[in-house]
């Protein structure tokens, strides 16, 4: 089985470490709007391997970073003021990092901006098709031509006559 590699993950983290440590008075929309391209970049690269675990973990690690970060700013704050104050409910997740972002939706609700979770990414494998047989209909004057391909249909070639 094809995993990320753990020197993989360590950059990304090291990285996303750093981009918060540098960054400990920016504002959380900006934090987000600058984080989410990173994260998600990362998830994208991953989404074809066995990286659900794995990104699991990697979004504890991510939390735990946030965290840190709201706690640096308030130090004389609690947890639970800290808490309402950067992380919110949506749905059934819960610790999502976000902020309303101003605009109010047609339910009436404001939007909100939230840091991309990498866990929520959807693993998608790659089938290698085996073409089972080719086929021909006619369309015209041209001539489409298919394959049955072991778990979808294959669009090969439309030859003009």
């Amino acid at each position: 089985m094809i995993k990320p590699s753990k020197k993989n993950i360590k950059a990304f983290l090291h990285k996303f470490r750093e981009i918060v440590k540098s960054n400990k008075t920016l504002r959380q929309d900006k934090l987000i709007r600058w984080l989410n391209p990173i994260v998600y970049g990362q998830a994208n690269y991953h989404r074809h391997v066995v990286a659900k675990h794995i990104f699991r973990k990697v979004n504890h690690k991510i939390r735990q970073t946030l965290w840190r970060w709201a706690v640096r700013r308030h130090p004389k704050k609690n947890a639970g003021w800290i808490r309402k104050k950067y992380f919110r409910t949506q749905g059934h997740r819960h610790w999502v990092f976000g902020v309303k972002a101003g605009k109010v939706l047609s339910t009436g609700k404001p939007e909100l901006l939230t840091l991309y979770e990498i866990s929520l990414v959807t693993i998608r494998r790659h089938v290698q098709s085996m073409l089972r047989s080719i086929h021909s209909i006619p369309i015209g004057n041209s001539i489409l031509r298919y394959g049955f391909a072991t778990r979808c249909w294959t669009h090969l070639k439309v030859e003009v006559n």
